[in-house]
């Protein structure tokens, strides 16, 4: 069931987002950082919220989420607990209601294929990616993401403004998700089973890989939530294997997710 409401529009996400920013958004959401998408395609904006939240399973997302955010309360981008946002704007908003004094979030501006976060009071550079998530996934994401080159990344304001102000033009042109309604229907009408296959089969790898590495340790380590840190982050050395792994746990666990075990994982 829940594989059904994740598919729904996922092309959107997967035709402009390469398997690298994949495997960033989804580590971020997991570890608990706040990010503001920005688009002025609301439908394109909800599609790409609801793919990644559904990239998320077994686990589910246990913040703050707030798909299309009113400008009345922009001082949310400012929320002192992990936030997920969506804001129905393109990025001149961003630069008209001072959203940028908010520099520990990560922005994803979907239309202009820009990923900011700021390297001086955001941690998103550092923390610990989940580079199993998309290993191996190259052949069948080649048939979803016409451009691999996904999203910019950029770290300070200046090159921020002069990415989004030299927006490219062929997204939305070459890509799903343009606004053109009669185009997209035409696109979806000619989409191969195939690719739709590739999305679900995407999804599912996906899952298996977070249950086999993360959730499966969950049972055990959860049970130490309360001890010490130095007595769980010993316990972390001892039952994960992988470093990398490890790595990701010793992150993990001052998350709302690893504290709410089992709520924190889908039934």
């Amino acid at each position: 069931g829940y594989l059904e409401l994740a598919i729904w529009k996922a092309k959107l996400t997967f035709a402009r987002f390469s398997l690298d920013d994949i495997k960033l958004i989804v580590s971020a959401m997991l570890l608990e950082k706040s990010i503001v998408f920005f688009s002025s395609d609301i439908m394109l904006l909800t599609a790409i919220l609801n793919t990644f939240l559904g990239l998320l399973a077994p686990f589910k997302y246990v913040c703050t989420i707030i798909p299309a955010l009113p400008s009345s309360l922009v001082q949310m981008c400012g929320a002192p607990v992990p936030t997920i946002i969506g804001i129905n704007r393109n990025q001149e908003y961003f630069w008209r209601k001072e959203i940028q004094e908010y520099r520990e979030n990560i922005f994803v501006f979907i239309d202009s294929s820009v990923i900011y976060i700021d390297h001086e009071h955001a941690d998103a550079f550092t923390f610990p990616k989940l580079d199993f998530l998309t290993r191996d996934l190259d052949q069948i994401y080649d048939e979803l993401n016409p451009d691999p080159s996904g999203f910019k990344r950029v770290d300070d304001l200046p090159t921020l403004k002069n990415k989004l102000a030299k927006v490219n033009e062929r997204i939305g042109k070459k890509t799903l998700g343009s606004g053109n309604k009669k185009e997209e229907k035409k696109i979806y009408k000619n989409m191969k089973s195939k690719n739709k296959e590739n999305i679900k089969l995407l999804f599912k790898i996906i899952k298996g890989r977070l249950q086999e590495n993360i959730a499966r340790h969950l049972p055990e380590l959860s049970t130490y939530s309360s001890a010490s840190e130095e007595e769980l982050a010993e316990k972390i050395d001892s039952l994960v294997p992988d470093y990398k792994i490890r790595k990701f746990f010793h992150a993990y666990k001052i998350t709302q997710g690893f504290a709410s075990y089992p709520y924190s994982l889908s039934e």
